[in-house]
């Protein structure tokens, strides 16, 4: 998950680990593009697809973009609507956003 790849960097500045997760935010941005692109995604697409929604949407979380974050992980739900590791995702993303019933009812 993002937030592991920086427990360990506690030497980070804070803008200097944000220009980092922006940085990763771009490179996800570019790989949920590339395979959005394409047509007719096989089985190991689709999953790398819901694996980088969900990593980005990670980072929108660490970025502090709640809503951001809502959007790739419903959006990796249209795509594989019984992947527990989103919805787990989602209700995280709600308890951020202090919607507790929410975050509870996903689970």
């Amino acid at each position: 998950m993002a937030e592991a790849a920086f427990a360990g960097h506690a030497g980070f500045a804070e803008g200097e680990q944000g220009q980092v997760l922006l940085e990763a935010r771009k490179l996800f941005d570019d790989v949920v593009s590339r395979l959005k692109s394409r047509n007719n995604l096989s089985l190991s697409e689709k999953q790398l697809l819901i694996e980088a929604l969900n990593q980005r949407g990670e980072l929108n979380l660490l970025l502090d973009s709640p809503r951001l974050a809502i959007t790739d992980f419903e959006e990796s739900l249209a795509i594989a609507p019984e992947n527990a590791e989103t919805y787990y995702l989602i209700a995280k993303t709600m308890t951020k956003l202090k919607n507790f019933d929410q975050a509870e009812t996903i689970l």
